[in-house]
């Protein structure tokens, strides 16, 4: 399989001054091509055995080099109901408008700016049954090199510009089951344990990184599948601020109603979203020593409604 992507970035604008005294802080005003080839193959080395092979060519305007990155699966299938996959591959994030141009001190670009990058090594299991029981177990790994921070040092403040100095570890397990049936009801559960340590800061528990997530999500089709009723329930664990302090644990449970049935091409979404009211604790943004704000409160109950036409 071979394919290509263009995006064309019209216009990306930085912009940042008083009004009364007119005073212009910042003015980047920016605009370029994102291209990005990538080839896909599968090889069967035996018959129970496929190589899975892929890479992808990227450029970015915002990055002086081209990003090649490889993605590789060795995939074991001793029986038809079971998976067994080792799986390695990289990637990059490119800074977006506000990391490559802000700078304050300066009021120019920061040049020196280059992409983050992350390395990502998986062990998966995976059974399923003919009722429509789907059972996975995933082992993970990831090295995330040059990440983007802000420069706080003294002289800067808050207003300082960002560089690539970051450097994270995560290693992890995931387990998730699904049950689906003939009807259009489903069940799904997974958990998610994961230890993000800052390698910068000698191995401490990276800022904003829970280390329990569980999240379950329950569909029923209803009036003849003229609708259908969604529940999930997400609890999110407590995280370490960027103040060294906690933000505690919280539980979230949302309801939705959907309908594509309505009319032709019209879907209609009835949300519900926080339904016990729960303000929960977001980690305060990073900042100098005068910036105590530990943790932020997020929204209460929310109602959405989404209307979506394709024609």
């Amino acid at each position: 399989m071979l394919g290509l992507e263009y995006q064309y970035d019209q216009r990306q604008r930085l912009f940042n001054y008083d009004i009364d005294p007119s005073i212009s802080y910042q003015d980047s005003n920016r605009h370029g091509h994102r291209v990005e080839l990538y080839a896909q193959d599968d090889i069967r080395l035996l018959d129970d055995l496929t190589l899975s092979t892929g890479l992808r060519l990227d450029y970015h305007h915002l990055l002086k080099n081209l990003q090649l990155n490889p993605r590789l699966g060795l995939i074991w299938n001793p029986l038809a109901s079971t998976h067994f996959k080792l799986l390695y591959s990289s990637t990059f994030r490119a800074p977006n408008a506000w990391e490559r141009d802000y700078n304050s001190n300066t009021n120019s670009a920061n040049p020196g700016n280059y992409e983050e990058q992350i390395k990502s090594y998986e062990g998966v299991v995976e059974w399923h049954s003919a009722s429509g029981l789907k059972l996975i177990g995933d082992l993970f790994y990831n090295d995330i090199s040059q990440f983007l921070k802000q420069n706080l040092e003294p002289g800067y403040g808050a207003n300082g510009p960002f560089i690539n100095t970051g450097s994270y570890h995560a290693f992890g397990v995931e387990l998730e089951a699904e049950q689906r049936w003939d009807s259009g009801r489903l069940l799904k559960a997974s958990y998610t344990y994961s230890d993000v340590t800052d390698e910068t800061e000698g191995r401490v528990w990276a800022y904003g990184s829970p280390q329990n997530v569980f999240k379950l999500h329950y569909a029923e089709p209803l009036f003849n599948n003229f609708a259908k009723l969604g529940i999930e329930n997400i609890f999110i664990d407590e995280r370490r601020t960027p103040q060294n302090g906690l933000a505690d644990a919280y539980n979230q449970l949302n309801l939705n109603l959907s309908s594509d049935k309505i009319a032709p091409g019209l879907d209609v979404l009835f949300g519900l979203y926080n339904l016990f009211d729960t303000r929960y604790p977001m980690p305060g943004g990073t900042g100098p020593a005068d910036i105590t704000q530990n943790t932020l409160p997020m929204n209460g109950r929310e109602f959405r409604v989404k209307l979506q036409v394709t024609f």
